[in-house]
């Protein structure tokens, strides 16, 4: 039988249960993961800046628009609020002052997101060198157009690795629709 369903089953026969599933997603549509937390109440670490003090999960997409393949080493993030940059070098003062907000009231049980960005062992450059190496970055010099064009040459499964094990979000793989001209 599934063994998630017999876990549950199980656990449902004590008053204190408690059923932990901890993984990294996989395939958008097909991870139990990902249901899961689309069900909980979708908890993320929120930091504050070190220069105002507004509060904001740390976003792959913002530590994305940040990375400079020129500069791979000064991969860092910037603050919604105030636009300052927020450095590697300050990540362990605002974790250590973070704290979970949910993001979903409706959630039936608690979910919690964390991802390569908070690991104590991991910079933030090491991040950035891994997109580099997925985004098939061999040269320094990369226009925004350049950078479509490799995108597009991505293989899917270095993609995939690094979407789940890096970013901790699920893999969702884009398919080319081909539109034909009416004859």
């Amino acid at each position: 039988g599934d063994p998630e369903a017999l876990m549950i089953s199980r656990a449902e026969g004590f008053e204190d249960a408690k059923v932990l599933r901890v993984s990294t997603p996989l395939v958008a549509g097909t991870c139990r993961i990902t249901r899961a937390f689309a069900r909980s109440d979708q908890r993320y670490f929120w930091v504050p800046c070190p220069h105002c003090g507004h509060e904001a999960p740390l976003t792959w997409e913002n530590l994305r628009k940040n990375i400079d393949p020129e500069r791979l080493h000064a991969a860092c993030f910037t603050c919604d609020d105030c636009g300052c940059e927020i450095r590697h070098s300050d990540k362990e003062r605002i974790v250590g002052l973070g704290r979970w907000v949910a993001a979903n009231a409706k959630g039936d049980h608690p979910g919690f997101h964390l991802w390569r960005a908070y690991a104590p062992q991991r910079d933030w450059a090491s991040i950035a060198v891994s997109y580099a190496q997925v985004m098939g970055w061999t040269r320094l010099t990369l226009t925004r157009e350049t950078e479509s064009e490799i995108a597009q040459q991505v293989e899917a499964e270095t993609e995939q690795v690094f979407y789940n094990d890096v970013l901790g979000l699920p893999y969702e793989q884009l398919s080319l629709i081909h539109i034909s001209e009416p004859t």
